[in-house]
């Protein structure tokens, strides 16, 4: 059984930087956690990508497991 222990949001102005970001997370010890994100700034032109990672803690009996 898993428990989620951590969750965070990478971010990257272009999809080539939020794939790096993503793929350096995962190993790392990281799940993708839904789909990417794409916000666009009016006032600067410019996007962002966004992507949940979550990080989960093994259980055995009662004792975790990093």
């Amino acid at each position: 059984m898993n428990k989620l222990s951590q969750y965070k949001i990478i971010t990257g102005e272009s999809v080539i930087e939020i794939e790096q970001n993503v793929n350096e997370n995962i190993n790392n010890g990281w799940e993708v956690q839904g789909g990417v994100s794409v916000m666009f700034q009016q006032s600067t032109k410019s996007y962002t990508f966004c992507q949940a990672m979550v990080k989960a803690k093994a259980m055995i009996g009662a004792k975790e497991l990093d």
